[in-house]
């Protein structure tokens, strides 16, 4: 299953008040006929096909759902019909709208949402395909967060092979300007209301729009300004790697950035290492992790626990009334763990960082894994997570690819009770400034040794 929980966090969108109108279309007829035909089919026969269905065309062959894309007034008609038939909360939506109100999609996406929904959004096909991909991304190879003053933004993450990397930024370092503009400057010039992770892409599609950019920041060395190439750099998933010795044997730490695919590689990596060192308990940092897609996380799931988790449910899914109709079959209800991995480990421990941006698919894992308590014992360290038991499947729709949230995520117990509210950690630990990761220093890293070590919080 590719379904996504967090990608959409990536995506540039701009988020605006709601319009009520009272238009219904020609297209929107043409599909209630398509879906009376499928009524007239076998159930059966539906399921079967189902099952082998790519994901990015379910929806729409569940639904015998055709988009209109022969112009943009089709395209936007056709596109609102779907989206009231496969969102999690179409109460939300109104049951008819005026298109022509409205730009386009992305548009109409904007203007009606649940209220607590900064997460659907539309991107073009290319750019989903390289989101799959393994091909270079374009930036300067930085992650960062919003200072409370709103005048800098402090680093969270390096890429190794990126012009940052090149000249010399640092996990913890603040950005003051871009292209001579005060970043004060720059986020002032942004809607008041945008969340603050679309805010912080609005500032990344800022610096990326052109092939150079000029970046001032400072450290505990001072002031640096350097023009920075803005071209295409190798993004790591697995930020960094250690091992301590406790006084109860050996503990893996790993910092885990995005639950993309491509990045499945490097974890099993990182997990043959620690399998050959011998680790017996695991610090997992998902700190800055905002999530991604459920095959990672259930691939990670199972490096973790390997076989102790032999057949059980990793999660449960759940939709509006109609696609529960429509997507009845056992792989649209639940998934398993999967497996035997080559580096997967049998561990009975796992201690987990998290603050305010571990989100979605970090909390479908910790949720999973915490329906278990028998096989593993986990433990969270750190601040409460983002809420977000929901994701959504990737859908083609004309030119462009739809991540509308229409699935919510529970573990094997029917557990999901965190949104918007967040989990709380067991071990409640304040976050400072980014340090450099395995820092001796870090508060949250030193809670987890000595959970480690006591199976105890502090």
């Amino acid at each position: 299953m590719k379904s996504v929980l967090g990608v959409a966090v990536t995506f540039c969108m701009l988020l605006s008040g709601c319009k009520q109108a009272d238009s219904h279309s020609e297209s929107s007829q043409l599909n209630a006929e398509k879906k009376a035909s499928v009524n007239a089919r076998k159930p059966a026969a539906i399921q079967n096909e189902l099952e082998n269905t790519p994901e990015e065309l379910l929806l729409t062959q569940a639904l015998e759902f055709t988009p209109q894309c022969e112009s943009e007034e089709a395209k936007k008609e056709s596109f609102y019909d779907f989206y009231r038939q496969v969102y999690r909360w179409p109460e939300y939506l109104p049951e008819k709208i005026d298109p022509y109100r409205y730009s386009d999609m992305s548009d109409i996406l904007a203007k009606f949402r649940a209220p607590w929904d900064y997460y659907s959004g539309i991107v073009s096909k290319a750019f989903y395909e390289q989101l799959l991909s393994a091909q270079p991304l374009p930036g300067i190879g930085v992650e960062f967060t919003i200072s409370a003053d709103k005048e800098a933004l402090i680093v969270t993450d390096v890429h190794r092979h990126s012009s940052a990397a090149n000249s010399g930024i640092k996990r913890g370092d603040k950005i003051t300007a871009v292209r001579d503009q005060a970043i004060a400057y720059i986020l002032e010039q942004q809607p008041s209301e945008l969340p603050q992770p679309l805010l912080i892409n609005a500032v990344k599609q800022l610096i990326s729009e052109q092939q150079g950019a000029t970046i001032s920041w400072q450290n505990s060395d001072g002031v640096h300004t350097d023009s920075l190439d803005v071209g295409p750099f190798n993004a790591e998933g697995v930020m960094h790697q250690a091992t301590f010795d406790t006084n109860t044997g050996k503990t893996g730490y790993l910092v885990f950035r995005q639950f993309l695919p491509v990045y499945q590689d490097d974890l099993d990596a990182a997990f043959a290492t620690f399998k050959s060192e011998n680790i017996n308990k695991l610090i997992l940092d998902l700190r800055e992790n905002d999530g991604g897609f459920v095959e990672t996380a259930n691939h990670l799931s199972r490096l973790i626990a390997g076989h102790l988790l032999d057949d059980k449910v990793f999660l449960k899914y759940q939709h509006n009334d109609l696609l529960n109709q429509k997507l009845n079959v056992k792989k649209y209800q639940e998934e398993l763990y999967r497996g035997p991995l080559d580096s997967e480990l049998s561990l009975n421990e796992l201690i987990v960082l998290t603050s305010n941006k571990t989100c979605s698919s970090s909390e479908l894992l910790i949720n999973s894994l915490q329906a278990y308590s028998d096989e593993i014992k986990v433990t969270t360290v750190g601040d409460k997570t983002c809420g977000k038991p929901v994701g959504m499947y990737p859908t083609y729709f004309c030119d462009s690819v739809l991540f509308l949230l229409n699935v919510e995520f529970a573990n094997a117990r029917d557990q999901a009770d965190f949104l918007e509210v967040g989990m709380t950690p067991n071990c409640h630990v304040e976050q400072v400034a980014p340090l450099q990761w395995g820092s001796e220093e870090d508060p949250l890293l030193k809670e987890a040794l000595h959970v480690a070590e006591t199976g105890r919080c502090s």
